[in-house]
């Protein structure tokens, strides 16, 4: 067997580099009009695995109706000005007994020991009931207490939880980055709350929630679906000794995002008005688009925000529905040109098989 070139893997490693690319995404954590006309939006740069992508913020290009600004100020997300409010939410079902949760408390108390000046955190477990453990509070060392006395119970009222952890941003500084990493090793099977509800909730408040499913007995389509909805991620942990590295990368993530600050020149009218970011990374662009509400908070009422929240999503579903409808129709047009085609050569086949018979028999 020969082996192949040193050029040739180089060229190998160039193509997964390349294809890795459309991996990068550029997701909006908040936005914030209260000094209008100035805008305020926190942005993180992200890979497909969660992690953050380092990126030349000085290249970076904001759009807002398709408008190239100017005067863009781009900086390193400062804690002091929108700082990080988390809720780390903890499965402690029956399931999460001996080293999972030993090793989920691990790594929660790693990411509230990474907090910085500025940052807060609260804690929440769960099984058939929710328990706040610990209130918002800069303490590391508190919060790591109540994290560390944390036992394990019953069953899993993970959405319930989560609806929890995200009321409990309500209170926090408008100005602030909200999160919850939600952290479950079973499905969910005593929850009052639905899915949507923690969604839209989540939406309302600007909250986004980190999934983390542990082993291989979760709802991994859920806990995707609550985390991209609302601008987070979800990480798979195959098991318990992956969770100090993942609770590791969201705090990473969080402390790599940028605050960015522009002037808006449109006025504020009560309408949607589209922004758009690009970067350039590694000769491609990595680029993210965001509506925002250009209206104070007072002006317009949470419920009609969420109504047209939802119609968007109503219009993004019917299209991707009928895109999938329009794919299915041209796999059946092509599946019947093959039949046909194939149905055709059978045809001819048995004609060439007849005619040859037919001039044996006149020999």
């Amino acid at each position: 067997m020969r082996f192949k070139s040193p050029s040739f893997f180089l060229m190998l490693g160039c193509v997964f580099l390349v294809s890795e690319l459309g991996a990068q995404e550029i997701r909006f954590k908040s936005i914030s009009l209260r000094s209008f006309p100035k805008v305020k939006m926190v942005i993180s740069v992200e890979n497909k695995w969660g992690a953050p992508v380092p990126v030349d913020v000085s290249r970076l290009k904001l759009y807002e109706e398709k408008r190239l600004l100017k005067n863009v100020a781009v900086v390193p997300q400062d804690s002091r000005e929108s700082p990080i409010f988390s809720v780390i939410v903890l499965d402690k079902s029956g399931s999460m007994k001996g080293e999972a949760i030993k090793k989920a408390r691990d790594g929660a108390v790693e990411f509230v020991e990474k907090m910085r000046e500025g940052d807060q955190a609260a804690t929440i477990a769960f099984d058939t009931q929710v328990y706040v453990v610990s209130e918002f509070t800069p303490d590391s060392a508190a919060l790591s207490a109540g994290i560390r006395k944390t036992a394990v119970g019953s069953d899993t009222a993970l959405l319930d939880a989560v609806y929890r952890a995200v009321e409990m941003q309500a209170a926090t500084p408008p100005n602030a980055v909200k999160t919850v990493l939600a952290l479950t090793d079973g499905r969910e099977n005593r929850s009052r709350r639905k899915l949507d509800e923690v969604v839209e909730r989540a939406r309302a408040l600007n909250v986004s929630i980190y999934t983390i499913g542990l082993g291989d007995k979760i709802d991994s389509g859920m806990l995707t679906d609550m985390a991209r909805r609302t601008e987070a991620n979800y990480y798979a942990a195959p098991e318990p000794r992956d969770l100090t590295a993942i609770y590791k990368r969201i705090s990473d993530l969080l402390h790599s995002q940028l605050m960015v600050e522009f002037t808006t020149p449109f006025p504020m009218d009560d309408r949607w008005h589209a922004l758009r970011v690009v970067i350039p990374y590694m000769g491609k662009e990595i680029a993210g688009e965001k509506p925002y509400l250009s209206a104070k908070e007072s002006k317009i009422p949470s419920e009609l925000v969420l109504q047209i929240d939802r119609e968007q999503r109503k219009q993004q579903e019917e299209a991707a529905l009928q895109e999938k409808l329009r794919k299915e129709k041209e796999a059946r047009e092509r599946k019947g040109k093959t039949l046909h085609l194939v149905l055709a050569g059978v045809a001819a086949a048995l004609l060439l098989v007849l005619l040859a018979v037919v001039l044996k028999k006149k020999r």
